[in-house]
């Protein structure tokens, strides 16, 4: 019976002991699995900062860009509006000097 008994006592053990080789497994598993996700969040928060830097940096250029396009277009306006107005000065001082004339 004693015999009977050690033996039941040493099989019990070495299930517990698989058991909790189990359960050590596991865990480690889920560990590596939450340091994978964390390593993974990190890298797509990079990845993401990064990208939305690039969109920033090509936003201000491309409004750098109108900006100066803009500041071309009113420069050419305000040259076209000068030389019709000058034009204009020019007709009526000749039509005051005809006139003079006359």
């Amino acid at each position: 019976l004693q015999v009977n008994h050690t033996a039941a006592e040493t099989l019990q053990a070495f299930f517990r002991s698989h058991v909790s080789h189990q359960i050590m497994r596991l865990q480690q598993i889920r560990m590596r699995e939450l340091r994978e996700n964390a390593a993974a969040r990190t890298i797509q928060t990079a990845y993401r900062s990064y990208s939305t830097w690039r969109l920033a940096q090509q936003a201000m250029k491309q409004h750098a860009a109108a900006r100066v396009i803009q500041k071309s277009f009113r420069g050419y306006k305000a040259r076209k509006t000068a030389m019709s107005v000058l034009r204009e000065l020019k007709l009526q001082v000749n039509r005051t000097a005809a006139e003079t004339l006359q």
